[in-house]
């Protein structure tokens, strides 16, 4: 186990940005199969679960790694101050912009175009990100803080 844990760490520290869009990719299709099963309680839509996945690993992952090196250059430093900096960032800036952006794209990529759009932001984007809030800045604040930067995207896209 230590040994495939090591590697790991090594290829997330060499390969960051690969590794992050992978594990996006990866996190999201198993969000969407948890949800499909468990929240929804409807059968698998497997072309929903691919779609989660390159929502993920050719989107999310990307723009949310990027997003973790320019906060790193916006605020360096390692200590709760630079954490709680980051953290604010994150949930005044990227946090609505990447719901807007997620709800958005899912609904173009199902084919129910700007419609389609209009009405998902309408009916869920505001209690989306209530929720959100009630989770994330604790989370990212604890990731920023403790997490070593080759792992922050594996628990951001969690």
């Amino acid at each position: 186990m230590a040994t495939y844990l090591e590697a790991y760490d090594k290829m997330a520290t060499e390969y960051m940005f690969v590794v992050s869009c992978m594990q996006a990719g990866i996190m999201s299709s198993i969000s969407d199969v948890i949800a499909q099963k468990f929240v929804e309680g409807s059968s698998l839509d497997p072309v929903r679960v691919l779609r989660s996945f390159f929502i993920g690993s050719c989107l999310m992952g990307p723009v949310m790694t990027t997003w973790l090196f320019v906060l790193e250059g916006l605020v360096p430093g390692n200590g709760p101050s630079e954490a709680l900096q980051r953290m604010l960032l994150d949930q005044l800036t990227m946090s609505p912009a990447m719901m807007f952006a997620l709800f958005s794209i899912n609904e173009l990529i199902a084919g129910n175009g700007f419609s389609g759009v209009k009405n998902r932001l309408k009916s869920e984007y505001v209690n989306a990100m209530l929720a959100s809030y009630k989770l994330w800045p604790a989370v990212n604040f604890i990731n920023f803080w403790m997490v070593p930067m080759q792992h922050r995207g594996l628990v951001g896209s969690s």
